[in-house]
């Protein structure tokens, strides 16, 4: 009966391993998105859209996580710690997912032979 009165701990490092996979599996996706973008633009468009995927997925994370914050007593670190970290990877996300967007409009000629467009 008392066991809802007592503080509880967030799995917040199960949340920040979760993010850090994101971040991984978006950054191969860009890799991938690079490797293909002067090559056929539905693949470089299919990988933006993996890219967009990925990054939902750890705005779910980041929202999970702060949602954990708010909701804990006590926490493994401090609570502004967990919130810098948090913002700091969804930040890395989100700026793979600018490079993608940006990279896959923009027409950049393909570096091994400069006189195509």
């Amino acid at each position: 009966m008392f066991a809802r009165f007592m503080p509880q701990e967030g799995k917040f490092f199960d949340l920040f391993n979760a993010h850090a996979e994101q971040i991984v599996l978006g950054s191969q996706a860009l890799v991938a998105l690079l490797s293909v973008l002067n090559e056929s633009d539905e693949d470089a468009a299919k990988q933006c859209e993996i890219i967009d995927v990925i990054e939902n997925r750890a705005d779910g994370i980041t929202h999970e996580t702060m949602r954990q914050l708010h909701k804990s007593f006590i926490t493994p670190l401090d609570r502004d710690e967990i919130h810098q970290l948090i913002t700091s990877l969804d930040d890395i996300i989100d700026l793979i997912q600018d490079v993608a967007h940006t990279v896959s409009s923009s027409k950049i000629p393909d570096r091994r032979c400069p006189w195509k467009l």
